[in-house]
């Protein structure tokens, strides 16, 4: 029987969900996280399409597109030995300048067990720390959009 692991985490960003989606679908600005030296994406943000991150100091890791919601999310799946990762986001308007973002990350397979205390410790705290970065930059870069103007219209 196949172990299964999953964790989720919600952070909220002050940029439309329009806006948010923008950012996040530019994989470029996923490496803002210092463990990471790269990412690169096969074509354009799309199912099916094929990426590479890599982190200092390790090894690349595939991974793949495997659905896509243009402005709603994605899921993200990435084969590690013995197991199958899979992270799916959502993207929830709350009003016209806020965003919810949504992580769910979980982990099946005959392999699990030997990731556990790696996912539960490292993946989770990434996660939470690199999602709150994640909205501070949206927001960023959506007042850049507006041209500075901070009052939430997106």
């Amino acid at each position: 029987m196949d172990t299964l692991w999953e964790f989720e985490h919600t952070v909220f960003a002050d940029a439309a969900r329009a806006a948010a989606w923008r950012f996040w679908s530019d994989v470029r600005n996923w490496a803002f996280d210092p463990s990471i030296e790269w990412i690169t994406l096969d074509g354009p943000f799309r199912t099916g399409a094929e990426g590479v991150t890599k982190p200092r100091g390790q090894e690349p890791s595939r991974w793949r597109l495997a659905d896509v919601r243009p402005g709603e999310g994605a899921l993200i799946e990435m084969e590690v030995p013995g197991a199958l990762a899979r992270f799916e986001w959502r993207f929830d308007e709350v009003d016209a300048g806020r965003t919810r973002l949504a992580q769910r990350i979980t982990a099946e397979g005959p392999g699990v067990a030997d990731y556990t205390e790696e996912i539960r410790c490292e993946w989770a705290r990434g996660v939470r720390e690199g999602m709150a970065a994640l909205a501070a930059r949206m927001a960023e870069a959506a007042r850049a959009e507006r041209g500075g103007d901070d009052r939430g219209q997106g």
